[in-house]
């Protein structure tokens, strides 16, 4: 997501990588970030791969390399690691919707203390924010996997799925983890021993999170069938609105020839102002009277229909 040229949509100077940091260190950098936001609907990727613990109160601490463990009982001192229900809150606080993806043992116990109590913690400051988070845990609350800090199975499995894109979904330039989670289910039940747990709120929005290397821009090409479906609207020599009715009993729909003349601004030839009225616009009237030329391709990348690379120009005597 980050340093992939292929599939990061995350400028490297927005992310932050810490290894082997304490927990003040990392509870800094959360502090840090949210000081800084100023408008809701911010998205934050928190991505751990490392110890965790379940602690005494059914919570997640994650540990650091100044997590302490006591000498003779060996089990982790809680206020030595950092909660995830603290993170969530803290995020929570200036309306940052979380990503977390949390590849450690027992990090199915993440989603019990985020699931109990981030909803509760948002409807206190807007009772329409909703469910807008995600979580990723590499297992579910009884399962353990292996403490690799460098990533394990899961962070693997996770991050080849990614790369791999979706050819279902190859009209898309970037890909949300909504668009992925179908693929990333097959995957881990493939090739993946534990039972990963994947929450993704409700209206969390679809944040692009990695480019699609399947990608094939939608495209279309201007021929006879357009033409045809033009010149419904050219009347001995001057333009006539039509209605939907009129072009569909004419044999056109919008999903077949009339509406993709609409499109912009690589055609822009015809515009809907309603059901009853569509009509030329002025670069309409000015290719059919063979005063400007078009496109002969038009792709869309995502932002629009554009001329097609070494698309040719054509005018209306040369539409084949």
């Amino acid at each position: 997501m980050v340093s992939r040229r292929q599939t990061a949509v995350i400028p490297k100077e927005r992310a932050i990588k810490l290894t082997n940091s304490t927990a003040e260190q990392f509870r800094r950098q959360i502090v840090e970030f949210s000081k800084g936001r100023s408008a809701a609907n911010d998205a934050l990727i928190v991505y751990f791969s490392g110890h965790a613990t379940t602690l005494t109160d059914g919570d997640l601490g994650l540990c650091f390399v100044d997590t302490v463990r006591h000498q003779e009982f060996g089990n982790v001192l809680s206020a030595s690691t950092v909660r995830v229900s603290d993170v969530a809150a803290t995020l929570a606080a200036v309306r940052v919707n979380p990503i977390f993806i949390i590849d450690a043992c027992e990090s199915g116990q993440a989603a019990s203390a985020i699931l109990s109590s981030e909803p509760q913690l948002r409807k206190k400051l807007d009772s329409s924010f909703g469910t807008t988070f995600a979580l990723l845990c590499s297992s579910q609350a009884d399962e353990t996997t292996p403490d690799m800090f460098d990533g394990g199975p899961f962070s693997r499995v996770l991050t080849e799925t990614l790369r791999r894109g979706s050819d279902v979904l190859r009209t898309r330039a970037l890909l949300s983890l909504q668009d992925m989670v179908p693929a990333l289910r097959i995957a881990f039940e493939q090739r993946y021993t534990a039972t990963p747990l994947m929450h993704l709120g409700e209206t969390l929005p679809e944040y692009p999170v990695v480019k699609n290397t399947r990608h094939k821009p939608r495209s279309e090409r201007f021929g006879r069938s357009n033409l045809k479906t033009l010149l419904l609207f050219w009347h001995d020599g001057q333009p006539k609105d039509l209605s939907v009715h009129d072009l569909r009993d004419s044999g056109s729909t919008p999903h077949t020839t009339y509406s993709k003349l609409s499109y912009a601004p690589g055609w822009g030839l015809i515009v809907k102002h309603s059901r009853e009225r569509i009509s030329l616009t002025d670069r309409g009237v000015a290719f059919l009277k063979g005063r400007t030329k078009i496109p002969q391709v038009i792709v869309n990348e995502g932002n629009g229909w554009h001329a097609g690379p070494n698309s040719d120009e054509i005018d209306v005597s040369e539409v084949s």
